[in-house]
């Protein structure tokens, strides 16, 4: 049985995983690098949404997570169903989606989109290969995850300067930026749709919209990514710390 690290931010990881991640963390980049590398940039969130047919003045939701119940992709589409006041609105998913099961998951999704009217809103973009420039042409990142992942993916949203709405049941500790709203499971799709729907509408934070709300973007997004790493949340050095308390 794989063995699990305990008390620690990794707690989620099995050991064999925890060494794989080590591997990988030692052929990045210095950390301050990976870090910038998810920082918003204006040429990049246009490039890629062109990319995929969408327009400058939409809102895009991104939808983070390998296609399973885990990252509980259904709940994101039915709150994007209750959005109906946001007509400019479209919905990316980012994650794998490589063997039969997810392809079929994604085949219902695309049902019960199309039995509403809004399949063409969806967007299925396969592996976290492009995460950065997905999450710089992203407005509003959707979390709803049943259990408590990994969550380094949180924090690159964060770098990026998009809003997040994520299940309370993530660690409050990934909120290192205070722009994570966590909601409860509990409540309805219609819910998290309202609290959405208030941060649109209130604080109208389309990126590519206006000259302001670019440099807004821009300036918050520069201003999360010093918090990151001031906050010392980097990869290699969380290994050690996990390293030393195994005496691995």
């Amino acid at each position: 049985m794989p063995k699990k690290i305990k008390n620690c931010f990794y707690k989620n990881l099995t050991f064999e995983k925890l060494m794989a991640a080590h591997k990988r963390a030692r052929k990045h980049k210095a950390y301050k690098d990976e870090i910038i590398e998810y920082e918003f940039n204006l040429d990049t969130a246009k490039e890629f949404r062109s990319s995929l047919g969408i327009d400058d003045n939409q809102i895009v939701f991104l939808h983070i997570g390998n296609i399973s119940d885990q990252f509980n992709q259904k709940f994101s589409i039915e709150i994007f169903r209750e959005l109906r006041e946001v007509k400019n609105a479209c919905l990316l998913f980012i994650g794998n989606e490589d063997n039969k099961k997810e392809i079929n998951e994604i085949k219902f999704f695309k049902k019960y989109a199309s039995r509403y009217g809004f399949e063409e809103r969806l967007y299925f973009l396969g592996s976290m290969e492009n995460l950065d420039k997905a999450l710089s042409a992203s407005d509003i990142i959707l979390a709803p995850w049943k259990k408590t992942a990994l969550s380094t993916a949180l924090l690159a949203a964060q770098a990026s300067g998009a809003k997040i709405f994520a299940s309370d049941v993530l660690s409050e500790k990934i909120n290192v930026t205070d722009t994570v709203h966590f909601l409860s499971l509990k409540k309805p799709a219609r819910a998290w749709a309202c609290e959405i729907m208030n941060f649109i509408f209130n604080e109208d934070k389309r990126i590519i919209s206006t000259n302001n709300q670019i440099e807004s973007r821009r300036h918050l997004s520069e201003h999360n990514c010093n918090i990151i790493l001031r906050n010392g949340y980097d990869i290699i050095d969380n290994l050690k710390k996990i390293n030393r308390i195994y005496e691995l």
